[in-house]
């Protein structure tokens, strides 16, 4: 009876989730099917006109460029940043690691105008620093996670074997970080490929700005193109990040005990606080000195400000409605997810 009722509240949870995905593909299906009329022309534009004047393919390559190199650059990061989280003895690593996930709340379009301002630049190789300063605590997050879960039996029978520490890393650690460090990627594909403000800022020509200028404009049947072209740049992302994953060994330690750090060599230790020191002050100090430097001018120049209790507060119960309701949703899913297969 008990197995009775999870299966009909998984379907329910199912049910509801398909129900918020299919809506707005409904709706992108309708703008294409009844397109309406350009102002002072008779008939709609066929869907190939449509097509060949929103520059949905060159848009659709700008895009997923951004988001390869965003993942790139997040994976190696965050995997790098989780690594000295996990396995360096540091002074002050503690600090500089929680300081390091702190631009994950960072708006992206804070970060980018921060950016622009401080560097007067604009495109895509400063909208893919700023998306890699942002989704690089996912990567550091789960990959730490994956991390702290690795025994250091197996490492240190690989080693007493003779093995190299390139050769333990490879054979003994990597298999396990796969599965995070895939989620974490695809985690960070998906975030560029979606991101509207940083690109919006910095004038990046992808998906998503243009659609939302074709909506701005009430260029319907191009703003649907433009968003079926936005749903299938995910495909292959998922098809990649699930060729990164792998398939995790199953491994049974019989002494499982967390691995022992280490105090790292002059070079390794150079990079990890460069690492560190990147994170915390192009994620965190250069926007908070930016903004208030904006402020200060405000003040100098006697300028108005809005009063922040009120978006204070809003943003506070939307946060707090937005992770119950999403946890809701999610929960059913992951339980099925991880009873059976995974992904």
């Amino acid at each position: 009876m008990g197995s009775f009722r999870f299966s009909l509240a998984a379907l329910g949870g199912a049910f509801v989730v398909i129900l918020l995905v299919g809506t707005p593909l409904a709706g992108v299906g309708l703008a294409l099917v009844d397109q309406p009329l350009a102002p002072f022309e008779s008939t709609p534009a066929s869907l190939e006109q449509v097509f060949s004047e929103s520059g949905a393919k060159t848009l659709f390559l700008h895009t997923l460029a951004l988001a390869g190199v965003v993942a790139l650059g997040a994976g190696a990061l965050g995997t790098w940043l989780a690594w000295i989280d996990a396995r360096f003895s540091l002074p002050g690593r503690r600090t500089l690691c929680l300081a390091a996930l702190l631009p994950l709340a960072m708006p992206s379009y804070v970060l980018a105008g921060a950016a622009a301002s401080a560097t007067g630049q604009r495109g895509f190789a400063l909208a893919a620093a700023v998306l890699i300063i942002v989704t690089t605590p996912l990567v550091h997050l789960l990959v730490g996670t994956a991390l702290a879960r690795v025994s250091s039996a197996e490492e240190e029978a690989a080693r007493t074997l003779g093995a190299s520490r390139w050769r333990v890393f490879s054979v003994v650690v990597l298999p396990a970080l796969r599965p995070a460090l895939a989620l974490g990627v695809l985690l960070a594909l998906l975030y560029a490929v979606s991101d509207f403000g940083a690109v919006a800022v910095l004038d990046v020509p992808v998906l998503t700005w243009r659609l939302y200028d074709a909506v701005r404009g009430q260029e319907l049947a191009r703003a649907a193109i433009l968003g079926v072209a936005v749903l299938a740049a995910t495909l292959p992302l998922f098809v990649a990040a699930r060729i990164l994953r792998g398939r995790a060994p199953e491994r049974a330690v019989s002494n499982p005990r967390p691995p022992q750090r280490v105090t790292p060599g002059p070079l390794a230790g150079l990079l990890a606080y460069s690492a560190l020191f990147t994170m915390v002050g192009v994620g965190l100090v250069l926007p908070v000195t930016v903004m208030a430097g904006w402020v200060t001018e405000g003040i100098a120049t006697h300028q108005q400000f809005a009063d922040p209790l009120g978006p204070l507060v809003d943003t506070g119960l939307l946060a707090l409605g937005g992770a119950v309701f999403t946890l809701a949703l999610a929960w059913l899913p992951a339980w099925t997810s991880g009873r059976g297969r995974a992904w």
